[in-house]
């Protein structure tokens, strides 16, 4: 016989339904099980696992924004069966074995915080955690596995105290599988379960101002309730293993998952419904219509999961309504939140129609069919560079619809090339990335809440400014010496000298353009593009007619290596060295003819490197300005 029952989080082995599972209850992980595999994500590589994280910012969400109500929060299922002969109490944990690990693990290190208290006795908090979550009324460990590594961690979280360091448990002793995180600027480094305990317990020190025996930790003590009185969970006792296994692989692998847009769109309609608004068909017209559009986006992006693509939009528009980052696992919790908050038609059709006028610019800027910023976003696309993109979308929505002043669109998109372009010249591209991905949203809901105009550009313009990271100065481009092309750099420069060239298409990425796309290689003096003539070297000087701009891109890159090297690769009578005359001619896209003969200066000196050096220093400084504004 099956038995099921849904029971707040804290209650489990208190159910009806688990024989003395108050006195000797406890859930025993069998040899079937995977190891645990939850992690807390890196910040930069989005397929490294964050289910951990994504629990834990999910359960703060819900704590953050419940307090003054009652709304229960569902945590998924867990299926366990008895063996035979098994002690009264003692289950195998079929399915949900990741989830309560987690718990455990979470459960420990808020008991960790709280042994450390010399302010308060929280011992009737401490001991209500242990009975709960940790260890029976027969001093057994309520989470049990079969794995010596993760056993051993288990029983460490379960006797914890506020003297033990989760980091100074040593993974090499039991041989464990380790792994590297970086959800933030802090890595971890241990098996996922140690990874995830020390997250915990830094997440929960930060978030509740925790930081040793003297803090006021009656913040976390709310949570802690939160959790065990709201958090819940359906229980399902199976009645052998071979049920329990056969239910957990029907709940693992048939069915078709919901995307967030499908998660909207029932809450959406269950929420017109509530408020008896009469506005039925109306809702459904514009979710068929934003449906649609999705289609449409997805169908473009074929060589991507379609699903995953309509839960990043999903997250994106969260993240834009919210004014912090939302990832796609924890959509659900703000979609129930903001809709919640609807009490009206106006509110109702005013968030579907935000909904798809973002599904309808995100589409019309991957086909490049922008309003305004096409030149810098392809630019930055050409880099691989993507987290400005809810920004620009917030903003290119505001335009279309109220017809905003569009010198604030260029404004906001050259501000954001310059930061950008500037930490991929003076320091790492990586600094950008991180930084748009943590500030986009709130940048983003700064354009949605105040709409585009000069001042508010102005505001954020004037952030950038002052944000430590931009650099004070380029000067490092003088030292740095890449090797082009084979350096990572390649794509930055060329985009930054598309910039500074003032091009008006391009660059394209393979596949995109490739006829117009101008691919680039080192060392090449400047001619004029008409009469093939050699010119003189310091970029600037060749100027053509009133413009002042080369027609090669490859003349302009940063000569760091030795002259002689610069001449051999110049000598049109060693094509072999590093093959740059015939990469030029095979890559030029039709610029010039292979039988051309225009690389005829042979005497690059010391003082010409440094000169052009100096002279693209400058040229950046002023294209790309630490002001960020143009």
């Amino acid at each position: 016989m099956i038995e099921t029952s849904v029971e707040c989080i804290g209650d489990v082995f208190l159910s009806e339904i688990l024989i003395d599972g108050e006195d000797s209850g406890l859930f025993d992980i069998p040899p079937i099980q995977r190891e645990y595999q939850w992690g807390i994500g890196h910040n930069s590589n989005e397929r490294i696992n964050r289910s951990a994280k994504e629990l834990i910012d999910d359960l703060l969400n819900f704590h953050k924004f419940n307090a003054d109500n009652e709304f229960p929060y569902f945590t998924g299922t867990v299926i366990v069966y008895q063996e035979d002969g098994a002690q009264q109490g003692h289950y195998q944990l079929m399915d949900g074995q990741q989830r309560w690990t987690t718990y455990t693990a979470l459960m420990s290190t808020i008991y960790y915080w709280l042994d450390q208290s010399t302010r308060d006795d929280w011992s009737e908090v401490m001991s209500d955690i242990s009975h709960r979550f940790l260890v029976s009324e027969e001093r057994e460990f309520r989470l049990q596995s079969h794995r010596g590594y993760d056993d051993q961690l288990i029983w460490e979280l379960s006797s914890i105290t506020g003297a033990y360091e989760i980091e100074e448990w040593d993974h090499e002793e039991y041989n464990a599988p380790t792994s590297t995180f970086r959800p933030y600027d802090k890595t971890y480094t241990g098996t996922n379960l140690q990874c995830v305990a020390m997250f915990f317990k830094d997440t929960l020190s930060e978030v509740f101002n925790v930081e040793g025996p003297l803090s006021d930790m009656s913040s976390l003590v709310d949570f802690y309730k939160t959790i065990r009185d709201r958090v819940f969970v359906n229980i399902t006792v199976a009645p052998s293993s071979s049920v329990a296994y056969e239910m957990f692989i029907t709940a693992n692998a048939r069915g078709t998952p919901l995307n967030n847009f499908d998660i909207f769109r029932g809450l959406i309609i269950t929420r017109e419904r509530e408020l008896e608004l009469g506005i039925s068909d109306r809702v459904r017209t514009k979710l068929q219509a934003t449906q649609e559009r999705l289609t449409r986006y997805t169908n473009f992006r074929l060589k991507k999961d379609r699903d995953d693509e309509i839960n990043t939009v999903m997250a994106q528009i969260c993240s834009v309504l919210s004014g912090q980052r939302v990832e796609k696992a924890t959509v659900m919790f703000f979609l129930k939140q903001q809709i919640r908050e609807l009490d009206s038609v106006d509110e109702i059709m005013d968030y579907c129609n935000f909904v798809s006028r973002y599904v309808f610019v995100r589409n019309r800027i991957d086909l490049r069919q922008m309003f305004s910023g096409e030149l810098p976003y392809n630019r930055l696309a050409y880099m691989g560079f993507t987290s400005h993109i809810p920004i620009f979308t917030t903003a290119a929505m505001d335009l279309l619809e109220n017809q905003t002043e569009e010198r604030a669109m260029e404004k906001l998109i050259a501000g954001i090339e310059c930061l950008v372009m500037r930490c991929a010249l003076g320091t790492r591209l990586r600094d950008a990335t991180l930084y748009f991905w943590a500030n986009a949203p709130s940048i983003a809901h700064q354009v949605y809440s105040n709409g585009l105009s000069l001042e508010t550009v102005t505001q954020i313009l004037l952030d950038f400014q002052e944000w430590q990271g931009n650099p004070e100065t380029l000067n490092l481009l003088a030292t740095k010496g890449y090797s082009i092309p084979d350096s990572f750099k390649q794509k930055d420069l060329i985009s930054a000298f598309y910039a500074l060239e003032s091009i008006n298409y391009g660059p394209y990425s393979s596949g995109e353009g490739v006829n117009q796309t101008r691919l680039t290689v080192p060392f090449l003096p400047p001619y004029r593009a008409f009469s093939q003539e050699s010119q003189v070297w310091e970029y600037g000087e060749e100027g053509i007619g009133q413009s002042n701009s080369s027609y090669t891109i490859g003349n302009m890159f940063l000569l760091t290596p030795p002259a002689t090297f610069i001449r051999e690769s110049l000598d049109i009578t060693r094509l072999n060295v590093g093959g740059r005359l015939a990469m030029f001619r095979n890559r030029s896209a039709g610029m010039v003819m292979s039988a051309d003969v225009f690389l005829d200066v042979q005497n690059w000196t010391e003082i010409h490197v440094n000169n052009r050096t100096r002279r693209l220093v400058e040229r950046f400084e002023r294209r790309f300005p630490r002001s960020c504004s143009l």
